[in-house]
């Protein structure tokens, strides 16, 4: 189970890396200078974001599928809502994350 989370950790932390890079403040903070920085960031962030929603989205469905079929076998059973939770906690990082970034640095 551990070796299925790891393709999903992977993206979770560059996402992490990708939406605080637009904040690093350079030597030339010009608006002008912060935008050019900014809006390639941006926009690899929103595939990736996209992309892992989709992958997430795959995951709570199969999980979903492995419930329902778990019939009496207790141990599928909890390894599918452990892999639910897994998902939904990953989307909830994946689109609070850019807010708590902004929020955070804003002050």
């Amino acid at each position: 189970m551990k070796e299925a989370l790891i393709p999903l950790l992977v993206p979770t932390l560059i996402f992490f890396m990708l939406s605080a890079a637009p904040f690093v403040h350079a030597a030339d903070t010009s608006d002008e200078n912060l935008q050019k920085i900014k809006e390639p960031l941006e926009r690899i962030y929103t595939v990736v974001q996209t992309l892992i929603s989709i992958v997430a989205v795959l995951v709570i469905t199969f999980a979903g599928f492995r419930f329902m079929t778990s019939g009496e076998n207790i141990q599928t059973r909890e390894s599918a809502k452990q892999m639910l939770s897994y998902a939904v906690m990953g989307l909830l990082i994946i689109w609070i994350a850019p807010y708590l970034v902004n929020f955070l640095t804003a002050a």
